[in-house]
């Protein structure tokens, strides 16, 4: 009886001991973040302007803990920085003009994730004929939509903090 006992309070300690542990599983991961879903490599995506839209993701990576809000806006400053940082004998990328562009219907954009939450599309749209008429040196310049996020709640990524929109017109050769 003794032996049954002991064996019962042995079980009961090791459930005991097994079920209070502590999950750490998420001590290897870094904090919550924010970017585009893009590499480094990838800050341009090339689109035609005749679609008058184009949808893109914005992520949150790491624990998946926090809940916040990422601002979306047209980022001259980081087309600046990227044109900068390029080989000088490329094409230019050049700006259009922020009234021409909306992202969900607005000049800004901010997105709420949740907790659970981990990509957010979002679309930015544009007017094909004014976006078509402000294209007019296509020889020497690349047109573009600077898309840039920010938040307050989170850090951004470096690298994934900007994308840009190189749309194009469709030359039909026969």
């Amino acid at each position: 009886m003794k032996k049954i006992i002991k064996n019962i309070l042995a079980s009961a300690l090791t459930i005991t001991a097994v079920a209070s542990c502590v999950d750490d599983r998420n001590n290897f991961l870094p904090d919550d973040s924010f970017g585009f879903n893009r590499t480094e490599q990838e800050a341009v995506v090339t689109w035609p302007i005749y679609s008058g839209q184009y949808d893109f993701a914005v992520i949150k990576s790491g624990k998946g803990f926090s809940e916040a809000d990422v601002k979306i806006t047209g980022s001259e400053f980081d087309l600046v920085r990227y044109n900068d940082s390029r080989d000088v004998t490329v094409k230019e990328y050049l700006p259009i003009s922020k009234d021409m562009y909306a992202f969900n219907g607005a000049d800004e954009c901010i997105v709420h994730f949740g907790v659970e939450d981990v990509t957010k599309t979002v679309a930015v749209t544009w007017d094909v004929a004014k976006v078509d008429d402000a294209m007019t040196d296509t020889e020497n310049y690349n047109y573009a939509i600077p898309l840039g996020i920010s938040s307050s709640d989170l850090l951004v990524n470096e690298g994934r903090e900007f994308l840009i929109v190189n749309l194009v017109k469709s030359n039909i050769n026969v």
